[in-house]
């Protein structure tokens, strides 16, 4: 059970041995659920990040590393990669979420475990410095009853302060990744994300297409962009950061197409 006093952080304990592998409890924000039941997978590296590949080029591209999450049977919960249909239901606090927390949360962040959904309900997901915690059927809630009469309001604006502040974690990201960057230039990911963030503030439908392109093309510069390579796997960061914000931008321009 995920839940918690709304104004507190919740978890769970420490990592299965910390003793060996060291690590913190895992910690979800105020907004993060159970729905009502969740899985968390739990996993570790034994080798350093950049001693696991071997790149052709040098020096290296960035990279992620993808685990993906089957569509197994789990008791209580079902099928663990059902999508969620924004044309069938207008309250996106019911959009399932996949989350992850690295072993120690002083390196994300948000301090504590956060969605990084991508695409789908629980798609593969792409962790960056150790494989730790992921959690599957989560939400990100905002206690809002969204019959009431002003409840999609009240939805469609949480929605909107969760991205805005997952846009406010990528500019982060992206000041950090700028050491390890090569090419391209540093102004031509910038100049993509203040464009992008700039056309999701306006919250209109042909805004939040204009932000998604700019999202997309941000998205393939990183991809195809050099990077010096560390354990810290900053561009990682980068990458799943802007493919969680074009399943944001997605979902909202759903809410909006369809209300």
């Amino acid at each position: 059970d995920s839940r918690g006093d709304r104004d507190r952080h919740h978890g769970l304990g420490g990592n299965p041995d910390p003793g060996t592998f060291g690590g913190d409890a895992l910690v979800y924000d105020e907004f993060t659920y159970g729905n009502p039941c969740f899985a968390v997978a739990f996993g570790t590296k034994n080798f350093p990040l950049t001693a696991g590949f071997d790149w052709p080029d040098n020096p290296a591209p960035g990279l992620v590393i993808v685990r993906t999450q089957f569509a197994e049977l789990i008791d209580g919960i079902g099928t663990l990669t059902q999508c969620f249909d924004p044309t069938q239901s207008l309250d996106l606090q019911e959009a399932g979420q996949a989350v992850i927390q690295d072993d120690f949360r002083s390196k994300m962040i948000e301090k504590n475990a956060t969605a990084m959904t991508r695409e789908c309900y629980n798609p593969i997901q792409m962790s960056t410095r150790d494989f730790s915690f992921s959690s599957f059927n989560m939400k990100e809630h905002g206690g809002i009853v969204f019959d009431s009469p002003t409840g999609p309001d009240e939805v469609l604006e949480f929605k909107f302060q969760r991205a805005d502040a997952k846009f406010d974690a990528l500019g982060l990201a992206l000041d950090a990744a700028e050491q390890d960057l090569i090419s391209p230039k540093f102004s031509d990911l910038t100049r993509l994300y203040n464009q992008a963030r700039s056309q999701f503030n306006k919250l209109n439908i042909r805004s939040l297409d204009r932000a998604l392109e700019d999202l997309g093309s941000l998205l393939l510069e990183v991809q195809n962009g050099t990077w010096n390579v560390t354990d810290e796997n900053r561009p990682g960061d980068v990458q799943i950061r802007v493919e969680n914000l074009i399943y944001r931008v997605k979902l909202l321009r759903s809410f909006l197409a369809n209300s």
